[in-house]
């Protein structure tokens, strides 16, 4: 595995404020999460920049590569943020060596993340405020004209639908759909296919409709 360290430049900045980020991924993917962030409205300070002077004003660049462990990694990171620190200005808030890298989580660490997230759920505060901040991004109708396309265009992809019918907290398979089409030609009611599959009869009814699973023939 490869661990790159990357400079992105805000060239139309008039102190050409930079960033030092770390990855095991292509520098291209990093860099679309980068984009993908600053356009969910990120306050992260370099997505903030982003925003406000454009994509096409920065520039990406791998400034150092390590075949070792992330330990060595995070070590250049915090020697490359210190240097640039001194000769200019960063978007980087902290010196460097924390964070992730862009690897996949552990069971055990996806296992804790999905006890804090059921825990930060519970609190009708944070319920309160991330409902308020979701209203508000979807009153955008541009911002809601994007995700209506990404979340299109996701779903004719053969591999999330494949993904789809695999998940492990999925009721319905694909394997069900035919069936559950061919009982409801036989004149089964959809509450009744329904109750025989443990969902709610508007999900079959949309089934039927072709509404979801139209993939399916």
């Amino acid at each position: 595995m490869q661990f790159t360290l990357y400079l992105v430049t805000n060239t139309k900045c008039p102190y050409r404020t930079q960033y030092i980020g770390k990855t095991v991924q292509q520098l291209s993917k990093r860099w679309a999460s980068h984009l993908y962030y600053a356009r969910r409205g990120s306050k992260f300070h370099l997505h903030r920049a982003i925003r406000k002077y454009g994509t096409e004003a920065f520039t990406l660049e791998t400034i150092h590569t390590v075949a070792q462990d992330e330990e060595s990694l995070n070590e250049w990171e915090m020697f490359f943020i210190a240097a640039l620190r001194k000769a200019g200005r960063l978007y980087n808030l902290t010196n460097g060596g924390e964070g992730v890298s862009g690897h996949i989580p552990s069971d055990k660490q996806r296992a804790a993340y999905s006890v804090a997230m059921k825990i930060r759920c519970a609190d009708l505060e944070f319920k309160k405020k991330r409902l308020a901040g979701l209203a508000k991004k979807n009153s955008d109708p541009v911002f809601a004209a994007e995700s209506a396309e990404r979340s299109r265009k996701r779903h004719l992809e053969p591999r999330f639908r494949k993904k789809l019918s695999l998940c492990h907290w999925a009721k319905l398979k694909e394997s069900d759909i035919p069936v559950i089409r061919h009982m409801r030609e036989d004149g089964h009611t959809c509450q009744e296919i329904a109750d025989a599959y443990s969902v709610s009869d508007s999900a079959i009814w949309n089934i039927i409709q072709r509404i979801s699973w139209k993939h399916i023939k």
